[in-house]
């Protein structure tokens, strides 16, 4: 049942939102054994820009599935691309950097998907709220058509 709470959303208290959550991480564990590969074959770079495929796929996916099914489907190839471009994208860094500035390049990488975690998390917060629903996800006609 996705209609959780009154507000027609996917509860993040519910075990259906909880699956959903950490789906993306059994994704990311794939695409990381796949990404491997993929970049030492056709390259660090092309390996990061073919990462932009799942992604990009798996988050237009979520945003026109209605079924619960489909949305999880959506979730682990966002995963794939990520465990994908994690992979690639470390390496990359680290071959085109000056040694001088490798260990700072390398970091910042981490730094800057853990800040886009911490956003995300304060982001749905504020719109899981039941004013915020209603208000922004429940409007008749949102984008103004």
């Amino acid at each position: 049942n996705m209609e959780a709470a009154g507000g027609g959303y996917l509860c993040k208290e519910s075990l259906q939102g909880s699956f959903f959550a950490s789906l993306i991480n059994i994704g990311a564990m794939l695409g990381a054994f796949s990404g491997g590969p993929i970049s030492d074959y056709l390259g660090r770079k092309m390996g990061v820009m073919l990462s932009s495929i799942p992604l990009i796929l798996g988050w237009a996916w979520i945003a026109i599935e209605q079924n619960y099914y489909g949305l999880l489907a959506g979730r682990m190839l966002t995963g794939f691309g990520m465990g994908m471009v994690t992979i690639s994208v470390n390496v990359y860094i680290a071959e085109i950097s000056p040694k001088e500035l490798r260990g700072a390049l390398g970091s910042l990488f981490q730094l800057n998907l853990t800040i886009g975690i911490l956003f995300v998390y304060l982001l749905g917060e504020v719109l899981t709220t039941s004013k915020s629903v209603d208000t922004y996800m429940n409007a008749p006609n949102p984008m103004g058509f």
